[in-house]
């Protein structure tokens, strides 16, 4: 009888250590699990959004005069004159039937010809810059071969693709009596001029152009995210990402932290954004198999005094020898010394 209990115990002793182990075991499956669910959300911070664009229409925007400049502006007509300045600007040119406290500069702001655009043979182009408390707006006179080609006013947002031949182009234009606004693709040689759809993720302060894409982009979540659209020439759009690229404020909010394409295959867009409360990680999506998105962590922020977001300190890339599956990148932070990660 006494053998009896004896084994009867160990029987029991036994199952109670099985359903031990059991529990302790689906009790590690189950934080292996949660913290992986946590890892995974924390490195895919970009979410490609299918659009379709076919739904979006294209119509007229009501518009209003672009601020700081008179309601035509001419250079071959208007009259202008550079005056001395006591103020930050130590020179800047006033035009007659301008507003008080209004200036212009050319092809610059705080100098003039400081920021001159150099397009390629036979295009030349004059940017005339206008601003008052903060605000800007700019007439661009465009010419080819030593004509005038086009005259655009009351711009708000311009940029010219890498090989000078188009240009995204912001302008309110009058009719009649009333103000359009229009976003625009222009091809410079053939004048053709391609209008996009009436999508939020098209700004009218923001867009530039990476080879032959366009990339234009707006704050969602005050300023918390990002609303990216990618374009072809033709104001066609090949993607549409979010990310959690941050926003900051001046005169006007500005994106704080860099977005692009690989200069070497412009179908890897990448973001250089935070990974989570400390880490600043880039971020790169192969916008045709929309998967798998790739991290690099660049730095810690607890090692930097001032840092805001992923835009303070200020990281350069060098992304020459940069592909998604293989390659190195390169990189410096603050101006230091370059240093290198690779990526296979």
């Amino acid at each position: 009888m006494a053998k009896k209990i004896i084994r009867k115990n160990r029987n029991k002793n036994f199952i109670i250590g099985v359903v031990i182990l059991a529990t302790i075991f689906i009790v590690i499956l189950t934080y292996v699990v949660i913290n992986k669910k946590q890892t995974d959300s924390e490195i895919l911070p970009i979410k490609i959004v299918e659009t379709n664009i076919a739904t979006e229409k294209i119509g007229l925007v009501e518009g209003k005069p672009a601020p700081c400049q008179p309601d035509y502006f001419d250079p071959k007509i208007s009259k202008f004159y550079k005056v001395k300045n006591d103020g930050i600007l130590s020179e800047m040119y006033q035009v007659e039937g301008l507003e008080v406290g209004a200036g212009m500069m050319i092809d610059g702001w705080n100098k003039e010809g400081e920021n001159k655009i150099n397009l390629p043979s036979p295009y030349k182009v004059t940017v005339y810059r206008f601003g008052c408390a903060s605000s800007f707006s700019s007439v661009l006179d465009l010419y080819k071969n030593n004509q005038r080609r086009a005259l655009f006013t009351h711009v708000l947002h311009y940029s010219f693709s890498d090989d000078g031949k188009y240009m995204f182009l912001v302008h309110n234009v009058k009719n009649n009596d009333n103000w359009e606004l229009h976003k625009q693709i222009i091809n410079l040689e053939t004048k053709t001029v391609v209008e996009f759809p009436n999508i939020s993720c098209v700004s009218s302060l923001d867009g530039f152009w990476q080879g032959d894409r366009l990339l234009t982009y707006v704050p969602l979540q005050n300023g918390m995210q990002t609303d990216v659209c990618i374009w072809d020439k033709n104001a066609k759009m090949v993607s549409r990402l979010n990310t959690p690229s941050h926003w900051g404020a001046a005169s006007r909010d500005f994106l704080a932290e860099p977005i692009g394409l690989l200069p070497n295959n412009p179908d890897i867009f990448y973001a250089y954004t935070s990974k989570n409360d400390n880490i600043c990680s880039l971020f790169m999506v192969d916008l045709v198999k929309k998967s798998p998105i790739k991290s690099v962590d660049i730095l810690d922020k607890r090692n930097y005094s001032e840092n805001y977001f992923c835009a303070s300190p200020e990281v350069e890339f060098d992304f020459l020898n940069t592909n998604f599956d293989e390659g190195t990148l390169k990189y410096k932070v603050s101006k230091g010394e370059w240093k290198t990660k690779s990526l296979n």
